[in-house]
């Protein structure tokens, strides 16, 4: 695989080897950016919150299957608007 076959290439070498014990993950926090916005109206929403819209989006756009109906599963929400994966034709000339 080359570095154009995908935009997750270069975070390859952080998965690499026996996961999840070996994994070279970066610790990421959100420090930044809430002292960014401590002085303003802006209020982050919390995962619980937006993880079931970042779902239905990769549903909607055809990245993810339908999750099954089984009975603990969420409905996602129905987004307004039209999301599609694109192809390499999609992305004009390189």
């Amino acid at each position: 695989m080359s570095s154009s076959d995908s935009a997750l290439y270069p975070l390859l070498h952080y998965v690499l080897d026996d996961l999840p014990t070996k994994s070279k993950a970066p610790d990421l926090d959100a420090s930044n950016t809430l002292a960014l916005i401590a002085n303003t109206n802006i209020k982050c929403q919390s995962m619980k919150e937006v993880m079931p819209v970042y779902f239905s989006y990769l549903v909607q756009s055809g990245f993810l299957g339908s999750p099954d109906q089984g009975d603990k599963v969420r409905k996602l929400p129905k987004l307004e608007v039209t999301a599609k994966i694109l192809t390499r034709s999609d992305r004009g000339p390189r």
